[in-house]
């Protein structure tokens, strides 16, 4: 398992792979949890053939308050620990860890090579839907992510790109930034990962406490309720008010005091992430929660 800072060097490698083999590509923020490992697993189980590449960067360009930048986890040497853990359990290679330095992943001075691989902020233009739910609580926020993948997109050139489907709006930007750039890169979607709990995987669970992570439950109990609820009331009819199904999951995410904040609750059409007032029997939705949650910003989603 090749360690790589320079962001030149990465390129350098990843093309020298290409001239013979296909590369799957897992782009993290680090602080590796299961979830991350089942994206792995999933790039293996897709494309048995393909070369993997993992990244490790916290991207400072998508997060909202610089706090919150700040009490992200960081643990490269835990993660890269995990990494060769899971080679070995495996039986698996990982061929390359990209772990690109700070702000300077982004500099035309430093790597001028690459500056054809860097895309402002400013310069980003994204459909409508992209500063509704998550990029209404959480402005600059798609756009940072865009920005990143763009340039990660460009050093790796990879094949397959694996995401996971906790970030519901963020697999839609990589699914629109492929079609607008990289167009020879095929996006495959891995399953929400969940603690015993229920309790969707995401890095920053690692700021809960045991019980804190315990009571978090909650979240996916107002999702799988609301399914039931859906499935249910499907017997007999053939559309229900999505007014009824967001009141019903308030209500259960309300009776846990740990929930400071509902920044949103929503149905929305899969294909084009399009609001609707009401869903109907055998179209396809998901429903969106976000919250601020003992301090932290926690997403999760159902399919319906």
């Amino acid at each position: 398992m090749k360690i790589i800072q320079c962001p030149e060097e990465m390129n350098e490698y990843a093309n020298a792979i290409k001239k013979i083999h296909k590369i799957s590509f897992i782009p993290t923020m680090g602080a590796l949890h299961k979830g991350h490992m089942s994206l792995l697993a999933k790039a293996y189980k897709e494309n048995p053939c393909t070369k993997i590449i993992v990244s490790l960067f916290v991207n400072p360009t998508q997060f909202t308050e610089k706090k919150d930048f700040e009490k992200y986890p960081h643990t490269i040497d835990a993660d890269i620990k995990k990494l060769v853990e899971f080679e070995k359990q495996e039986g698996l290679k990982i061929d390359a860890v990209f772990i690109p330095k700070g702000a300077t992943f982004y500099s035309d001075t430093e790597y001028p090579s690459l500056r054809a691989y860097t895309i402002e902020k400013q310069d980003i233009v994204l459909p409508k839907i992209f500063f509704e739910a998550e990029g209404k609580s959480r402005p600059g926020h798609f756009e940072g992510v865009f920005q990143v993948l763009f340039r990660l997109f460009h050093i790796i050139r990879p094949d397959f790109a694996i995401f996971g489907q906790k970030d519901f709006q963020q697999v839609l930007l990589v699914q629109y930034l492929q079609k607008q750039y990289f167009q020879f890169l095929q996006i495959i979607t891995g399953d929400i990962f969940r603690e015993p709990s229920g309790l969707a995987m995401s890095s920053r669970n690692m700021r809960l406490s045991k019980n804190e992570k315990e009571r978090a439950s909650v979240i996916y109990k107002a999702l799988r309720n609301a399914k039931l609820f859906i499935e249910k009331e499907y017997e007999t009819k053939n559309y229900i008010s999505v007014e009824t199904i967001l009141s019903l999951v308030k209500n259960i995410l309300l009776s846990e005091s740990f929930i400071e904040k509902i920044h949103s609750i929503e149905i929305r059409k899969r294909m084009d992430f399009y609001e609707c007032d009401r869903i109907e029997k055998n179209k396809k939705y998901v429903l969106l929660v976000s919250v601020q949650y003992a301090g932290i910003h926690l997403i999760d989603n159902i399919l319906l």
